[in-house]
């Protein structure tokens, strides 16, 4: 009986500790294509990548024209604002484990507009 309850113990503190977790088996990046100061909803000058999977390491940078890197952050919750650079073509690329450990990178552009 004493092993049962350890080992439910276990379990229970695995599947809350995100060890054990339900992930799909492909994960779907959302990212915007374009972002612009007039526009209707609040959040529209904004730049993030949402998925439909956790990440487990994430790394976002984003490059202007001349390859410099404008934007980078560790933090899948951190936004990068279109009212801080020019209207342009940017590049983005996106690092990142998502939960079923598998390594990734996605490149893209977004278009600011003003």
């Amino acid at each position: 009986m004493l092993r049962k309850l350890i080992f439910l113990a276990c379990i229970t503190f695995w599947t809350l500790n995100g060890f054990a977790q339900d992930c799909p088996e492909e994960c779907q990046l959302i990212v915007p294509k374009k972002m612009t100061e007039d526009c209707d909803g609040p959040d529209c000058h904004y730049f993030d990548i949402d998925s439909n999977c956790e990440f487990r390491k994430f790394r976002l940078r984003l490059f202007n024209q001349r390859g410099e890197v404008i934007f980078e952050s560790n933090n899948p919750e951190d936004r990068f604002s279109s009212k801080d650079v020019e209207k342009a073509v940017y590049l983005w690329q996106l690092e990142y484990t998502d939960c079923n450990r598998n390594k990734r990178t996605e490149r893209g552009y977004v278009t600011v507009l003003k």
